[in-house]
C-alpha cells in the first residue's frame, strides 16, 4: 500500500508526523494529489498546502469543525449574516402587511434553501402557506395579507434566531431505532370522543428502562374547539393520528428519545403523508404537522415513518379499551404517563 509523509488532512489536528495510510474520509484533495504524484515520483510544493479553518462559511451556511477531528462531528448552522438579512426581509413584509406573488416566491426559495437543508421538515408547513398566498392570485397593492399567512410569517420571523446548528455524523453510524406505534380514535358523542395511544420499544444500546412502555392520552374539550374554528368536520381522525405522533415525543416519554433515530409505525395513510412531507394543505393539520418537526428538532431526533395496517398495530390495543391490554401487559410492557400539548399556533 501507498503511503504519505506527512499526510495533510482538510481538519485542523489531523496533520500526523508519521507515514500514514491515505484516508478518503479524512484526507483533503491536495493529500489525494500528492499520493498521485508521490506515486508517480513527482513532488509539490509544500508551502502550498493549506489547513481548513475551524469556522468557514459557505453559501449563507456555518461550518464548524471544532470537534471533526476528536469526536467525528460538525457543526452546519445558518449564518449571522443571512439570519439578518431574511429577518430584515421578514420584517419589512410585515411592516408593509403586503408580498407580491413574485415576492412570495423569492422568499420562499431562501427560507426552503436556508430550512431545508439543516433542518428537515421544519418550517415546511408555514412556507406552504406562503406559497399557496403567491401563487393562488396575484395580489393587489390594496390586498392585506390574509391572517393564515401573516401568522406564517411570524412564526418564521421568530424561528430564525433560535435554530440551532445542526449536527452531523461524519463517521458512519449502526444506530438500532427506537420502535413507536401510534394509534388514535374518533367517536363523536361518546364519553371519549378523542384518545390516542403510543406504544415504545427502546433498543437495549439506550440503556433505557423500562425498555416496552406504552401510554394513553386524551384530546379535551378546547383542543377538539381548536380543530374545529378550522371548520366543522364530520371526523378529525386524521388530525388525532398526528395529534398522537405529537404526543408520543411530548413530555416525559418524548424526553427518552432525545438523540434517537426513532421509526414511527403509523396506521393512517393521511396523517403519514403529512408528517413525511412537513406539511399540509388543511391549516389545522398543518399546525400539528409544524409542531411535531419543531419538537423533533428541540429533541434531535432523526424520524423515519412506515405504514403499518390497523389489524398489526400494537398501539391499537390501548385506543379500544383497558380491557385489551393483555397482549401489551403479558409482552412485559409498563404504563406510563403521556404527556398531551395543547393545540399548536404557528406564531
Amino acid at each position: 500500500m501507498v503511503v504519505v509523509e506527512p499526510l495533510y488532512c482538510s481538519a485542523p489536528g489531523l496533520r500526523r508526523s508519521r507515514p500514514q495510510c491515505f484516508s478518503k474520509r479524512k484526507a483533503s484533495g491536495q493529500a489525494a494529489l500528492d499520493l498521485v504524484f508521490s506515486t508517480v515520483g513527482l513532488g509539490l510544493d509544500i508551502g502550498k498546502h493549506k489547513e481548513v479553518a475551524v469556522t468557514n462559511i459557505f453559501l449563507g451556511l456555518d461550518f464548524n469543525f471544532s470537534d471533526f477531528a476528536a469526536k467525528d462531528l460538525i457543526y452546519v448552522g445558518v449564518s449571522q449574516k443571512r439570519r439578518d438579512a431574511l429577518g430584515l426581509t421578514l420584517d419589512k413584509v410585515l411592516a408593509e402587511d403586503y408580498l407580491t406573488s413574485g415576492n412570495a416566491a423569492s422568499l420562499c426559495g431562501k427560507l426552503r434553501f436556508t430550512l431545508s437543508p439543516l433542518f428537515s421538515r421544519v418550517g415546511k408547513a408555514a412556507l406552504s402557506s406562503i406559497q399557496a398566498w403567491g401563487s393562488s392570485s396575484k395580489p393587489s397593492v390594496s390586498d392585506v395579507l390574509p391572517a393564515p399567512v401573516r401568522e406564517a410569517i411570524s412564526f418564521l420571523r421568530d424561528l430564525l434566531p433560535s435554530l440551532p446548528a445542526a449536527v452531523v455524523q461524519a463517521r458512519a453510524t449502526l444506530q438500532v431505532p427506537t420502535i413507536v406505534l401510534t394509534d388514535a380514535m374518533y367517536q363523536r358523542g361518546s364519553s371519549r370522543p378523542a384518545g390516542f395511544d403510543a406504544v415504545y420499544r427502546f433498543p437495549e444500546s439506550t440503556g433505557i428502562v423500562p425498555r416496552r412502555i406504552f401510554t394513553f392520552g386524551e384530546a379535551d374539550a378546547a383542543f377538539l374547539a381548536a380543530l374545529a374554528n378550522f371548520g366543522e368536520r364530520a371526523t378529525y381522525i386524521s388530525q388525532l393520528e398526528v395529534l398522537a405522533v405529537l404526543a408520543a415525543i411530548s413530555g416525559e416519554a418524548g424526553e427518552r428519545l432525545r438523540g434517537q433515530v426513532v421509526h414511527f409505525y403509523i396506521d393512517s395513510q393521511s396523517a403519514l403523508s403529512g408528517l413525511h412531507k412537513g406539511y399540509s394543505g388543511c391549516l389545522d393539520m398543518a399546525h400539528l404537522i409544524n409542531a411535531f418537526w419543531l419538537r423533533a428538532l428541540e429533541l434531535r431526533i432523526t424520524p423515519w415513518f412506515s405504514y403499518v395496517p390497523s389489524k398489526s398495530n400494537l398501539a391499537d390495543l390501548p385506543s379500544r379499551s383497558r380491557e385489551a391490554l393483555g397482549p401489551l401487559l403479558d409482552a412485559g410492557f409498563v404504563e406510563t404517563e403521556m404527556t398531551v400539548p395543547p393545540f399548536p399556533a404557528l406564531g
